[in-house]
């Protein structure tokens, strides 16, 4: 059986996908990265609220927010699992990004060119969106958690590795080494890069983090 790490913890979601491949595949979920929310006081004013990720979203909505700038404030979010999970607390999304950084600025631009954006993020985000964005419009961030490395030494190799993030990336090489015959699969272009940075080869790039999708990859 061909076995295979996904670097997050698997979540009770993901259980009908995981036995649609168990006869195949044995997938375990172990995260190298560590997750804090920062406190924050207040919320800048702005026209949109820009969210990167579902624990952005999470994290944010943690906190006491005033809902009058909430119902007069648009939500933007990079795909549709961060969509998801705003719908769960039935707040509205106005945009939803999908693909890479470049094409989700470009369209987001189309209907956000000259307005204010806060973007709500981790200490360590790429923050991919705004820096293609910030010449053309009111760019701030709000940052609500904070992601640090957390390293764990594999006691086994794996046949295919799905890296989730450039933390994940790093807190994965900073114990671990990659076997000759482990297939890598990325989620996203930054973490792409920063395997491409400690030299990895052959990487397979998903382009959102969808369990459907990754499925898809393993068995293509």
């Amino acid at each position: 059986m061909t076995s295979v790490l996904i670097t997050r913890i698997l979540k009770p979601q993901d259980e009908q996908l995981i036995q649609l491949v168990s006869k195949e595949y044995q997938l375990e979920g172990i995260s190298f990265v560590s997750f804090e929310a920062i406190p924050f006081d207040e919320i800048p004013e702005a026209d949109w609220l820009f969210f990167y990720s579902k624990r952005g979203v999470q994290y944010f909505f943690k906190q006491p927010n005033d809902n009058e700038f909430l119902k007069k404030t648009k939500i933007a979010v990079m795909g549709k699992g961060t969509a998801s999970e705003l719908s769960k607390i039935a707040m509205p999304v106005d945009f939803i990004g999908e693909g890479q950084p470049q094409e989700v600025a470009a369209a987001f631009l189309q209907i956000a060119k000259g307005q204010s954006i806060l973007f709500i993020r981790a200490l360590h985000s790429n923050n991919s969106v705004r820096k293609l964005l910030e010449n053309e419009s009111n760019c701030n961030d709000l940052i609500v958690y904070k992601n640090t490395i957390q390293p764990h030494k594999l006691e086994k190799a794996y046949d295919v590795i799905i890296f989730t993030s450039p933390l994940n990336v790093e807190g994965f090489f900073s114990l671990n080494q990659l076997e000759k015959h482990t297939k890598v699969i990325s989620i996203g272009p930054s973490t792409t890069q920063k395997l491409i940075e400690l030299n990895v080869d052959g990487i397979i790039e998903s382009p959102n983090p969808e369990m459907e999708r990754l499925i898809h990859l393993l068995f293509s």
